[in-house]
């Protein structure tokens, strides 16, 4: 499990933004994984926004990843759905 807590300040809304993030990953094999996310956001001039998601990263080199995830606004009026590929590279030291 990993939580992350930030805050930025948005300088074209001129308003901080607090953020947090907690996932819990699965080691299915040795080359793929799934995983679960919840993360927000938070200002003082809008509604916090929750979301949840999930989705499966797949090791194609020792040092090259993809993932693929889907989810949604958890606290919302409106059913929102988005999905998120995603590339990553571990530099070497």
């Amino acid at each position: 499990m990993a939580v992350n807590i930030g805050a930025a300040y948005d300088s074209n809304l001129k308003t901080k933004i607090y953020s947090l993030t907690a996932s819990v990953g699965y080691e299915l094999t040795n080359r793929i994984g799934a995983f679960t996310e919840y993360f927000s956001n938070y200002t003082n001039e809008f509604s916090p926004q929750h979301n949840l998601d999930a989705g499966i990263v797949y090791l194609i080199k020792k040092n090259i990843q993809i993932d693929v995830s889907l989810g949604t606004i958890i606290v919302s009026d409106d059913t929102d759905f988005f999905g998120v590929v995603g590339f990553s590279v571990r530099l070497p030291k």
